[in-house]
């Protein structure tokens, strides 16, 4: 039987083609012109999406082949060891040593990583160090701290016998009055020219210091003062130059009596109030006493001063202010004054506990020169009255309260509050 092939015509849309590609034609300038200004005719977030999914995608299966390719590698490992090891328990032995091994390596990796961090950031300290002194206030700072170290050493009154503390007190006042002239001498030196008959100079820097503890222990942590012993110096270097028909002796008597009335004055130009707590007469010039501030923020601040002046010769006179560290005395008397108060306490049911003492301190620490000098180019005569002057304070220098101290005592550090008493003079 013959095989019978039947040819089906295909038919065709003949307007279809063209019309599409009509309508491509009409579609490309548009995007011809989104390709020309970089920008596409679809969602650019959605491309965005697309193609994080994409990554995200992607990423998944490079982690999943990872991870295959490591199980494989493993299991090759586990029968080198099974094949190489049969033994079980020498099997295991050498699983937990090869461990620790693995342990270990990474742990010295660490430690090597972290001391490498470490002498980075010593090395970077030191560079901000480096930088710290080139600073314009760096000078000042220093010679700060220097000033006081030079004024001041630790003293320490021990007992209460009287004739021995005064000993005490009396061979610091002949070391300080010993050695003013030469310590006011260097550390001014610099500065005498820039002072003149009409404008005295001064000049006040600051510093952080470190304080030992025996300074925050007599009355407990103040809520401002830092429990890690950090406090602040703030010194004032003060010249001033008075004509040479001056009478030197008659100056050092007026500053004298100025010290002996200091409270008074205090309070009569800046309103400080000064308590006397306890006082030691020791000669004509020459004082010990327990003060205590009693105004504002300040109130209950404490310290131990001490001061003496010596009118060395006619062309010479010096006066001393320093500090006691520490005074057996003045915890004894706190030590009486507490069981008295627990006594009385006891038998009055109306008793009201007073307020415990404040743990500011304010030290104060001063050399006072008035000499005659010669100008070393006119070879005129002149008295040359050149004051050092540095407080210690257990308060950390971003504290608010030393701030406003400071503010309110500013004539009192520049030597206004000094030149004020003399012109009463």
């Amino acid at each position: 039987m013959p095989t019978i092939v039947i040819i089906l015509p295909i038919i065709t849309r003949p307007t279809e083609r063209p019309a599409r590609a009509a309508q491509d034609q009409v579609r490309e300038p548009f995007m011809v012109g989104s390709r020309k200004n970089g920008t596409s005719s679809r969602n650019v977030s959605g491309t965005s999406a697309r193609k994080a999914a994409i990554s995200t995608s992607h990423e998944v299966k490079e982690l999943r082949s990872e991870a295959q390719r490591l199980d494989e590698q493993f299991s090759v490992l586990c029968a080198k060891w099974r094949e190489a090891l049969p033994e079980r328990e020498v099997l295991l032995a050498a699983c937990t040593a090869a461990t620790q091994k693995a342990v270990t390596g990474r742990v010295e990796q660490l430690n090597r990583q972290l001391k490498d961090e470490l002498l980075q950031q010593q090395l970077y300290f030191s560079t901000l160090q480096q930088r710290l002194t080139e600073a314009p206030l760096w000078s000042s700072s220093a010679l700060c701290q220097e000033l006081f170290d030079r004024m001041h050493g630790y003293l320490h009154l021990v007992g209460e016998d009287l004739e021995s503390r005064k000993k005490q007190l009396q061979a610091r006042f002949e070391l300080g009055v010993r050695l003013a002239p030469e310590i006011v001498e260097n550390f001014t030196r610099e500065f005498v020219p820039l002072a003149s008959n009409m404008l005295p100079f001064s000049r006040t820097s600051t510093a952080a210091t470190a304080i030992s503890s025996p300074f925050n222990t007599q009355g407990g942590i103040s809520e401002e003062s830092d429990g890690n012993g950090c406090g602040t110096l703030v010194s004032n270097v003060f010249i001033c130059k008075l004509p040479a028909s001056v009478n030197i002796s008659r100056i050092f008597q007026h500053v004298v009596d100025n010290l002996k009335n200091i409270s008074v004055e205090l309070e009569h130009r800046l309103g400080v109030l000064l308590e006397v707590k306890y006082e030691v007469e020791m000669g004509p010039s020459t004082y010990y006493a327990h003060v205590e501030r009693q105004d504002g923020e300040m109130r209950g601040a404490h310290t131990n001063r001490a001061w003496t002046g010596k009118l060395v010769s006619d062309d010479l006179a010096v006066i001393v202010t320093d500090f006691v560290d520490e005074d057996d005395e003045e915890a004894i008397d706190a030590a009486r004054r507490e069981g008295q108060e627990t006594q009385v306490g006891s038998g009055d049911a109306s008793w009201i506990p007073p307020i415990p003492k404040s743990g500011l301190r304010i030290d104060i620490c001063m050399l006072l020169t008035i000499a005659r000098v010669k100008d070393p180019e006119t070879q005129e005569s002149y008295v040359l009255m050149r004051r050092l002057r540095v407080h210690r304070y257990n308060l950390p220098p971003s504290s608010p309260l030393l701030h406003h101290e400071l503010h309110k005592l500013l004539s009192y550090f520049k030597g206004d509050f000094h030149l004020a008493m003399l012109s009463d003079a």
